[in-house]
């Protein structure tokens, strides 16, 4: 028997078992290919055909959009690429705390909205640390664009300055007054609040984490060392 036949005597036995179910199940007479004893050879109702297909269908249509939007729910948002960043601290003669800077060289625009910036001072009697949020930032404190305490994870209680008139330090990128995206060749500061605990002495070391809430990636760090 050629390879022909063995298929089409192959989909022939499928059918029938497929429409032996079927008939069964609607409470129909059995229906086969070929003959069967006395009962000699009958078709298939073409209504029974049809419902067989589109169940068939439905069913493959089904399982592919499920696996579909399954893949689709564990995908996240890819994280952009910041290829290049640097940072600096510097301490403020007469104050404790200090004011860090980053800078965005190279690499990919990203809004601010998208970002939180987690800050640990290490060094110290202990480690500090905070967090910089829901930006950007809107505060207009005596007309210095600044934080305000929904910015800042601990409100009052965090190291991270609000800034105020006599502030030295700009807030940047950070601000909606501002860019409102930290691209290349765009930067941010904040200041570390000496009055907050924190005495920055030579050798310690403040770690800046910028984190892309969107894939929860953090696309920037920057090691800082007090001189």
């Amino acid at each position: 028997m050629g390879l022909s036949h063995l298929a089409a005597a192959s989909l022939t036995a499928m059918w029938d078992r497929l429409a032996r179910c079927v008939d069964a199940a609607a409470g129909l007479p059995v229906t086969v290919f070929g003959h069967s004893g006395s009962r000699g050879r009958r078709a298939v109702s073409p209504v029974v055909a049809v419902v067989l297909t589109v169940a068939i269908v439905v069913v493959i249509g089904a399982s592919v959009g499920a696996v579909g939007f399954g893949l689709a729910d564990d995908l996240s948002e890819p994280a952009p690429s910041v290829a290049e960043s640097n940072g600096e601290l510097r301490t403020q003669e007469g104050y404790d705390g200090g004011i860090v800077r980053i800078t965005h060289v190279a690499g990919d625009s990203v809004q601010v909205s998208n970002i939180e910036i987690a800050v640990t001072v290490d060094g110290t009697e202990e480690t500090r640390r905070a967090r910089i949020q829901n930006l950007p930032a809107t505060a207009v404190n005596f007309g210095f664009e600044g934080f305000e305490n929904a910015n800042l994870e601990k409100g009052d209680e965090s190291f991270i300055s609000k800034g105020t008139y006599s502030s030295t330090w700009d807030i940047g990128a950070l601000h909606e007054m501002n860019s409102n995206t930290l691209s290349a060749g765009s930067s941010f500061e904040f200041r570390i609040n000496g009055a907050t605990g924190i005495e920055l002495s030579s050798g310690d070391r403040v770690t800046v984490r910028i984190i892309h809430t969107p894939s929860d990636a953090i696309i920037i760090r920057q090691d800082l060392m007090a001189d």
